[in-house]
Parts: structure tokens; C-alpha cells; sequence
């Protein structure tokens, strides 16, 4: 079982799913904290929040590009 777990933990296509799907968690956490930042009037925490949004976005977007060219 150990070993199993090991292949499955060191498999790259599954790293990148897993990586894009907690990528994605992310970008939709962060956008809460934003909504939640603006609702309290903290624009300088809902801009530190934007960031972070927009960079798990980003990085979303480069690896679901990534997982399309590597499933063909």
C-alpha cells in the first residue's frame, strides 16, 4: 500500500491535476476574503486579497493549459 502511494504522490499528471484543482480552491477562497474585506470597508486587506486572487488565476490558467497539451 506505501508503495502505491508513493507512485500516485510522485505521478506528474496527477500532481498537475491536483495542483490545479487547489489553484482553483484557492482563486475562490481569496475572492471571499475579498468580498468579506470590502463588506468590512478594508480596501488596503481586499487589495492584498485581489492580488492573491489574481495570481492563483494566473497560475490556474497556466496549468490547465499545460494539462490540455499533455492529454492529447
Amino acid at each position: 500500500m506505501t508503495r502505491h502511494r508513493e507512485a500516485a504522490v510522485k505521478d506528474e499528471h496527477y500532481n498537475l491535476v491536483s495542483g490545479l484543482y487547489h489553484m482553483v480552491q484557492g482563486a475562490w477562497t481569496y475572492s471571499q476574503y475579498v468580498k468579506d474585506s470590502e463588506e468590512a470597508g478594508d480596501e488596503e486587506l481586499a487589495a492584498l486579497f485581489r492580488d492573491a486572487h489574481r495570481q492563483h488565476v494566473e497560475l490556474a490558467e497556466r496549468a490547465k493549459a499545460l494539462l490540455k497539451g499533455r492529454l492529447v
